[in-house]
């Protein structure tokens, strides 16, 4: 009686197991892919007097992340020793320029959630005290931005920061286009 049970109970289980290895999951749906063109312009400001415009403009697809690095590399000092008596330094290299990361996703409305990271940097050695002949490490001028937006095909979205030592306003503002 225990063998039929034991035969019995395998012809079941081994008949749950071919179902549950027949069971395939069907494929997810992809995303939809929707080709954008993002725009976008750094102006900086002294008062109301414009300093620099600087426009960006790139094709970009929603669901894929964006990357863009302009800018050049600086050496900066970052040690200094004597070595058989001559002085020796040591350099690190910093980016200066625009560093700029984007992601868009669709969502149910028809609006676009973006999301970005956006650094702005320039060298600012003529502030930084030195004087000819003497070597110190330049300083420099940064503005950092990173945050989501929703917005609609068309739409205009802006943030502007201060600087506290100068005053000096950074305006960004992003503008977000379908490619029809």
């Amino acid at each position: 009686m225990k063998k039929v049970m034991s035969i019995v109970l395998a012809g079941l289980l081994s008949g749950v197991v071919a179902q549950a290895q027949d069971k395939v999951e069907p494929p997810k749906a992809r995303p939809k892919i929707v080709a954008l063109r993002i725009q976008l312009v750094l102006s900086r400001l002294q008062g109301d007097r414009k300093l620099a415009s600087r426009p960006y403009s790139f094709a970009s697809s929603t669901n894929k992340q964006f990357t863009l690095r302009q800018g050049t590399e600086v050496p900066i000092p970052v040690t200094q020793y004597e070595k058989d008596g001559k002085d020796v330094t040591s350099f690190q290299y910093k980016n200066v320029g625009a560093n700029m990361e984007f992601t868009a996703e669709p969502t149910d409305d028809g609006r676009f959630l973006l999301f970005y990271a956006f650094e702005d940097s320039t060298l600012w050695d003529e502030k930084s005290g030195s004087k000819p002949g003497i070597s110190i490490a330049p300083a420099f001028d940064i503005v950092t931005m990173r945050g989501q937006l929703l917005l609609r095909d068309g739409e205009t979205a802006s943030s502007t920061t201060t600087h506290p030592m100068t005053g000096e306003v950074t305006k960004l503002e992003i503008t977000l286009n379908v490619v029809k």
